[in-house]
């Protein structure tokens, strides 16, 4: 026996024995509610093992510590000099900063779903390069600061956009 239900009214709350009868055959067995019972039962077990697994008792504190790199890593600039201040968790900080009119080279890399686009930046002032994840806070604003300051390309920009991975430099090598 199935009721009909009216526009706006709530359904009809059954019992366990009501669900049960709904869910009779012809035949007079249960069918299918040993079927949904059972998963009820693996549900709750798989439940209660992960909250079990995932109680903060039982995980490390250097796991329970989850920043995103931009809480800890901060780029900031100016019209004279970009300024990178990094207070990683459990490490020691850092700072970091490069004037404008030293850049030689800057680099591209695309990440891909798992890691951030990376900006390399050459100076003349040391032989390795500055590595700022896009990821950083003020990083995707630097990027747009670097093209539009014409130290990359906008074309090769956009290029490397639309790209899921590769590594472009601009200027290019000779």
């Amino acid at each position: 026996m199935r009721q009909r239900l009216k526009f706006g009214r709530m359904p009809p709350m059954f019992t366990r024995d009501q669900t049960a009868q709904s869910l009779r055959s012809p035949k007079g067995d249960i069918g299918n509610f040993r079927y949904f019972d059972r998963c009820s039962w693996i549900f709750r077990i798989v439940f209660r093992v992960s909250f079990t697994l995932l109680d903060l008792e039982y995980v490390p504190a250097t796991i329970r510590v989850t920043m995103n790199l931009s809480d800890w890593l901060h780029v900031s600039f100016d019209e004279d000099s970009v300024n990178m201040k990094a207070d990683p968790p459990e490490k020691p900080g850092w700072e970091q900063s490069f004037q404008w009119k030293d850049i030689i080279r800057v680099c591209f890399e695309n990440g891909d779903w798992m890691s951030s686009d990376t900006i390399y930046v050459f100076t003349n002032q040391r032989p390795e390069s500055y590595v700022i994840p896009t990821e950083a806070e003020g990083g995707a604003a630097l990027w747009g600061e670097i093209i539009r300051r014409k130290l990359f390309d906008a074309e090769l920009a956009i290029e490397m956009a639309t790209q899921s991975e590769g590594f472009a430099c601009f200027p290019p090598e000779d």
